[in-house]
């Protein structure tokens, strides 16, 4: 079958599967609008929202344009896409002769984005947004990117992905029992912080009150008193000064007993995002990079998988089919290409300018078997900067021992931003 017809197929599958979907996701709903009692509703909301924050917040969705683009700093494609919309824009970049590539551009957006416009939902709304995972699955990317051997062209760059396996979504039951561990110590946590409260308060009134000229035992108006002057905004200094070394260290005591529930919530936590980003995503992805005229049009189609090593270190590997259609009969070109990349989160979930954006670097590294053409090995090496939520400046260096590959040179450094939208407009929440 030709090439583009075979795309063309593809793309229809994706379609028909979508619409499936789309059809099944309409009866979906949220488990929250009939519950028991308020506890039962506030967890479950809990859970809800905490689901969607952390779905969002994934370390897989690849904004940056495909590897297959001419100019881009993606070595290795990730097995997942925005939620919603990402945008790059890779500049031209700098090689080791010191000519300068050609700027790429590219959007990358989801199935569910196209739902959730065409109903006029909120896609960040947490209960829409769970009751539609299955939507976001597919994900399509429409760009151009230029050719450093030929001033005047630009390419057209089609790509679609289907996460096949994706059981970093936290929707699915056995993460769902993670968060449920964590709601569990948050309403331990919660109670014990409250009586924490209340003993050190009515401590700090026992102690103080025969030097304050306040009614012994206290009183319940004289107690809360208390609390909105002595221990209220401006006076906190002055009243900690009147107590002595030992009383303080009572105080601490009295922290230190009920502290347990509060370190127990932040271990759990830690540990249920952990082992959440820890598991396996596995992508079905189909490119094209096509030409103009006699142009050779280029294909690659695989799978991407994507699995959590250890805490804050990612592995992506990639293993494609890879087919070059000449319009010279006799020319076409085929092969396969595997990859893998190691990405290591260099900080907590912060970044420049607040919110969440975690510093990365990551090597990667790539051999691409063609006929007609001698084997390539390719290596990487990219930071990644958070600029703002949602918004990151990847800078990459590549390594080739193949001229042809990075055009007239060895060494090429790339840099570009990206945007993605649902992390962004979730940080305004």
């Amino acid at each position: 079958m030709n090439p583009q017809k075979l795309f063309r197929v593809a793309i229809l599958i994706t379609v028909v599967v979508f619409a499936g979907l789309t059809a099944h996701a309409q009866v979906r709903t949220t488990n929250c609008v009939s519950p028991t009692d308020f506890a039962d509703w506030i967890n479950c909301r809990y859970d809800e929202i905490a689901a969607a924050r952390i779905n969002q917040r994934g370390n897989t969705q690849q904004v940056e344009l495909p590897s297959i683009a001419e100019n881009t700093t993606s070595l290795v494609d990730q097995s997942a896409a925005p939620d919603v919309m990402g945008l790059a824009l890779d500049l031209a970049g700098l090689n080791n002769n010191s000519e300068s590539g050609k700027t790429a551009m590219a959007a990358t957006f989801s199935a569910y984005a196209l739902y959730s416009a065409g109903v006029q939902h909120n896609p960040l709304d947490p209960a829409f947004y769970n009751g539609h995972a299955g939507l976001r699955r597919f994900s399509f990317t429409v760009g151009q990117s230029g050719e450093d051997n030929n001033e005047n062209e630009r390419v057209t760059v089609l790509g679609g992905k289907i996460l096949l396996i994706n059981r970093r979504d936290v929707t699915r039951q056995e993460n769902l029992a993670e968060l449920a561990k964590v709601s569990a110590r948050l309403n331990t946590a919660t109670v014990d912080f409250s009586g924490m409260v209340d003993e050190v308060q009515n401590y700090m009134y026992a102690q103080l009150a025969s030097r304050l000229g306040l009614p012994v035992p206290a009183t319940h108006a004289a107690l809360i008193g208390f609390i909105n002057t002595q221990l209220g905004t401006g006076q906190m200094t002055a009243t900690l000064s009147l107590l002595s070394v030992q009383q303080l260290g009572a105080i601490d005591e009295i922290i230190t007993r009920r502290i347990g529930s509060k370190v127990d919530l932040v271990d759990q936590s830690l540990q249920a995002f952990e082992t959440i980003r820890r598991r396996p995503q596995l992508s079905f992805l189909l490119q094209s990079k096509l030409r103009r005229g006699t142009g050779v049009d280029e294909y690659q189609t695989g799978l991407t998988y994507d699995y959590g090593i250890y805490r804050r270190i990612n592995l992506t590997l990639n293993g494609t089919f890879n087919y070059l259609n000449s319009p010279v009969i006799g020319g076409d070109i085929r092969g396969g290409k595997l990859a893998g990349e190691t990405k290591f989160q260099l900080t907590p979930e912060k970044n420049i300018l607040g919110g969440s954006g975690p510093f990365y670097f990551s090597l990667a590294g790539a051999a691409e078997w063609l006929t007609k053409t001698r084997p390539t090995y390719t290596g990487q090496a990219k930071f990644t900067i958070p600029i703002y939520s949602g918004i990151d400046f990847p800078i990459s260096v590549s390594f080739s021992n193949k001229t042809e590959l990075i055009k007239e040179s060895t060494v090429r450094g790339r840099f570009g931003f990206t945007l993605d939208l649902g992390k962004l407009l979730s940080a305004k929440q």
